[in-house]
């Protein structure tokens, strides 16, 4: 037992991989109207999509100001058993999205001619980009909802329909596009992420009749909630906005120093950037825990995930660099480039800038992290170092003085050194508190136990809760009690799981009330319900043991059962 893996880092990997299957696709959808424009058609279609890009972003970014802050409140406030108001986050975001699309549906089609005037578009290039825009742009009307929906039900632990669905937007997707795109040219890649969104949609819609859902849709808007989702949404969204004006920023310097052939390098490397992306499905695994974690005030369950997190991250941003790095030679020609000047600049690039992707990889878990546990400010402040500030700066000094190469190094650079201020700025802004958690240590009242449910394990976890609650001083009837609880409780889901091993974690936590805790992997059902049908012994002793816990509650997070019990403090 005491070499178990925590039960919260077990949860955390089993969410890592539908988290990763999610920004692997959201990676695939941004980059492959890029590949199949340059494989299919040709460079000056390549070309009309990197300039259009910073819509979509723009797109994203206020997109993701709606839903990246209620994936957090959502299961913040299942943490603290608040499910009418975790469902009015979820509603609220719902009802945002659609107006969103709506809206940036009508911008896009009465103001994309304002922006190729802007860009000095013209030619093929503007041909390729008015058309894409026109067809697109029905896409961009059910991408909010179908995105809010997508994160929600990730959220809520549904890891099969989630997973279903990112597969289809990949098939969906990418087979569309390419196969409309034969047909049609650029204007049946449109149709193709139309098609992809439209499939997804429908998939992630069976969610909502699934027994594990616990979301629930009811109207509701209130301003003062948006702000407050809005608080936690905007470091995850804002991402999108400096992308977008460092994408504009670069592209200007190559237009006016070295003229649109060298644009396509930029096409490609931006692809290769894109990949970064899958860095924050370690957050997007590990926030809705952390906010349950929050919820209860458990922070020595924090610092495990945050600690699980970081070694994912260095792992993870090692392999994409290797990976990005081995693979450049092929990746212009995955672009559809031809010429030789502009494959062996590309090439040169990818490789300049793949040393970034161990440190973003990072500063991507660091950000999700501070968000995670409300230090709002200072995430901010990391993503501008991290997506911004440095970066900026290296491009335009490494630019003078290196040439092309020069935006490469920059590329490459500027987030190593927004890691490093990041550190160094966390430790002498926060000197007085736990470096680098930044939460109130609770480590000392709160213990918790992870195993197997079996017979000897059981007793093991009872005889540890025994040792904590003597060495406290806890009044011995309310010490039996608890441990009378512990015990049946355990067994109890034993018995409703026969032939499965569950997995499961007891926690205490000595606060004002003592609360014990019980998450396991089994069926889901209410412990806490004195009117549930009794099938055993042990189900008429444990529910008669209900009886005398006034203050209990179950809730189903993330797709484990989740029970909670307390019991006021009689120390000897």
């Amino acid at each position: 037992m005491k070499n178990s893996t925590p039960f919260c880092v077990k949860r955390y990997k089993s969410l890592l991989f539908a988290a990763a299957v999610e920004q692997i696709v959201e990676v695939l959808v941004i980059a492959s109207d890029s590949i199949i424009s340059g494989l299919i058609l040709n460079e000056e279609a390549l070309a009309a999509l990197t300039l259009v890009n910073p819509i979509f972003l723009t797109l994203t970014f206020l997109s993701m100001v709606v839903t990246y802050g209620t994936e957090i409140l959502f299961p913040y406030e299942v943490g603290k058993m608040n499910l009418k108001k975790a469902n009015e986050y979820f509603s609220q975001s719902c009802i945002v999205s659609v107006i969103l699309g709506v809206l940036f549906f009508t911008l896009v089609s009465l103001f994309k001619d304002a922006f190729f005037s802007y860009m000095e578009i013209n030619g093929e290039v503007l041909e390729y980009a008015d058309t894409y825009l026109s067809m697109v742009k029905w896409a961009y009307l059910i991408a909010p909802i179908a995105d809010t929906m997508g994160s929600m039900i990730y959220v809520d632990g549904d890891e099969l329909i989630s997973t279903i669905s990112n597969a289809y937007l990949i098939i969906g997707n990418i087979g569309a596009s390419i196969t409309l795109t034969f047909f049609l040219g650029i204007k049946g890649m449109a149709m193709g992420t139309l098609i992809g969104y439209m499939g997804s949609s429908l998939i992630n819609f069976c969610h909502f009749f699934r027994k594990n859902c616990t979301q629930r849709f009811a109207w509701h808007f209130s301003f003062k909630d948006l702000l407050h989702v809005s608080k936690f949404s905007i470091v995850d969204s804002l991402v999108f906005v400096l992308t977008g004006i460092i994408s504009l920023f670069v592209q200007k310097i190559i237009l006016e120093n070295y003229g649109e052939t060298f644009i396509p390098v930029f096409s490609v490397f931006i692809t290769v950037i894109e990949l970064t992306l899958v860095f924050d499905c370690v957050g997007s695994a590990n926030s809705p825990i952390l906010s349950v974690f929050r919820g209860e005030g458990n922070s020595r369950g924090i610092k495990e995930v945050f600690i699980s997190s970081l070694k994912t991250a260095l792992v993870l941003g090692a392999i994409i660099m290797l990976l990005v790095f081995f693979t450049a030679p092929f990746l212009p020609s995955l672009c559809g480039i031809e010429n030789p000047e502009v494959y062996q600049a590309s090439v040169k690039a990818i490789r300049i800038g793949c040393p970034s992707m161990i440190a973003l990889s990072l500063l991507f878990v660091i950000t999700s992290y501070y968000l995670s546990i409300e230090k709002i400010g200072l995430s901010i402040f990391i993503t501008l170092l991290k997506d911004c500030i440095p970066t900026l700066l290296c491009i335009l000094i490494f630019s003078k003085f290196m040439g092309l190469s020069g935006i490469w190094f920059g590329f490459a650079t500027g987030p190593w050194i927004a890691l490093a201020i990041s550190i160094l700025f966390v430790k002498l802004a926060y000197k007085n508190q736990d470096f680098p958690y930044l939460i109130k240590n609770h480590d000392a009242n709160i213990f918790s136990w992870s195993f197997y449910i079996e017979d000897s394990e059981v007793v093991k976890v009872r005889d540890a809760a025994d040792k904590v609650l003597t060495e406290h001083n806890i009044n011995p009837k309310s010490k039996n009690k608890i441990l009378v609880l512990i015990e049946e409780a355990l067994m109890l889901i034993k018995d409703k799981n026969p032939g499965k091993k569950v997995y499961a974690e007891c926690t205490i936590m000595l606060e004002d009330k003592i609360k014990i805790v019980f998450r396991d992997t089994g069926i889901i059902f209410d412990m806490t319900d004195t009117d549930s049908e009794i099938s055993s012994f042990r189900g008429f002793f444990v529910s008669s043991l209900m009886e005398h816990y006034s203050d209990k509650a179950h809730l189903t997070t993330t797709s484990y059962d989740r029970n909670v019990f307390r019991e006021t403090i009689i120390q000897l």
